[in-house]
């Protein structure tokens, strides 16, 4: 029996950005309601292997025909659980125990402590890896990923770590002298990086829309879209979650990456 097609979206941590429920729920109620009627599911995590997990989970029981995900991202990343504290916590003791000895840490255990992370590197090695072909069979003919936020389509991307304690300086030398030597520990392999977005793709043979710019929130007005800034310099106030919200790029349109 053919499944029916539906739309799964999954929400990260928005933090300066809001709460990415409130724009997920507009999205459904402007655009996915009319396609999908009740095939629509809207879930949030902080953490890869959940993330995997509800992709999978949505797959058992409609064919994915859109699949949304509103996160921050790092270029060669999504930051699903973006200044999560626990997270945020768990990275600090990893910087220490390393950095108290003078050593740097090692670059599978960055990608192994970052569980609020998807990483380019995450799909070319175990255990998500195993999971391709399962999860490509999940998706529709003609189906697409969107990757709503921020710089997900910039290629080549470099990490680095911060110079000074304010965290005003950043360094991508191997071998400047930091703070820590953490996130420049991805630098280490498959380099150059692709974009998260072409990571998506090439992962799921499915195509990707994203930013490869920075993104801002908006708000409807009068059936005009308008930034939230320029929202706030017409009321004095900034639009409520009850208000019609997207997020748009701050440099053109979303960009359409295939598979390679």
């Amino acid at each position: 029996m053919v499944k029916e097609a539906g739309a799964l979206i999954i929400c990260g941590r928005g933090a300066d950005l809001g709460d990415f429920k409130a724009y997920a729920d507009d999205l459904v109620s402007t655009e996915l309601k009319s396609r999908f009627g009740s095939k629509i599911s809207i879930e949030s995590t902080f953490y890869r292997d959940e993330f995997f997990d509800l992709i999978e989970q949505f797959g058992g029981k409609f064919s994915i025909k859109e699949f949304h995900i509103f996160s921050h991202s790092y270029g060669a990343a999504l930051s699903i659980g973006y200044y999560e504290p626990v997270l945020n916590r768990e990275r600090s003791v990893t910087i220490d125990s390393f950095a108290r000895f003078g050593r740097r840490t090692p670059y599978l255990t960055v990608l192994n402590s970052e569980r609020g992370m998807v990483f380019c590197d995450d799909f070319v090695r175990k255990p998500y890896e195993d999971r391709k072909t399962g999860l490509q069979t999940l998706f529709d003919k003609g189906s697409i990923i969107k990757l709503w936020g921020c710089n997900s389509g910039i290629p080549n991307w470099v990490f680095s770590d911060p110079v000074d304690a304010a965290g005003t300086r950043w360094t991508t030398d191997p071998t400047a002298s930091a703070q820590y030597y953490y996130w420049r520990a991805l630098n280490e392999q498959r380099i150059p990086k692709p974009s998260i977005a072409q990571a998506f793709a090439n992962f799921f043979a499915v195509p990707v829309y994203a930013a490869t710019s920075g993104s801002h929130g908006e708000v409807k007005r009068n059936s005009t879209w308008i930034t939230t800034d320029q929202y706030r310099k017409s009321t004095g106030r900034w639009p409520t979650e009850k208000q019609i919200l997207r997020l748009k790029p701050d440099r053109g349109d979303y960009k359409k990456f295939l598979p390679q």
